[in-house]
C-alpha cells in the first residue's frame, strides 16, 4: 500500500478525522508507520479506543483506498495531497 493509498484509506473511515489523523502521524511519524501500526497501538493513540482502532485496522487490511482511487479514476478524478508538489 502506498502513502495515498493510505491516506485515502484513513479518510474513508469514519473513525479517523482530521485531529485523530494528525495524532497517529505525531505517534508514529508517517503514513507507512501508521499502516503497519498494530491495533493495539492505534487504540493507545489518544481518541482512538478499541473499537475505532479495529475499524481502522479493517480498513487498512481491505486496502480501501485503493479501491477508492480506482472509483475516482474511473470517474475522471485524480486525487491530490495537499502537499503534493504538483
Amino acid at each position: 500500500m502506498n502513502d495515498l493509498e493510505t491516506l485515502v484509506s484513513l479518510n474513508a473511515s469514519e473513525k479517523v478525522g482530521c485531529i485523530l489523523l494528525r495524532r497517529f502521524l505525531d505517534r508514529f511519524a508517517s503514513l507507512p508507520g501508521v499502516a503497519s501500526a498494530s491495533e493495539s497501538s492505534l487504540a493507545e493513540v489518544e481518541g482512538c479506543g478499541a473499537a475505532a482502532a479495529a475499524a481502522i485496522r479493517k480498513t487498512l487490511a481491505d486496502n480501501r483506498g485503493a479501491r477508492e482511487l480506482e472509483e475516482a479514476a474511473r470517474h475522471g478524478v485524480r486525487i491530490v495531497p495537499h502537499d503534493a508538489p504538483e
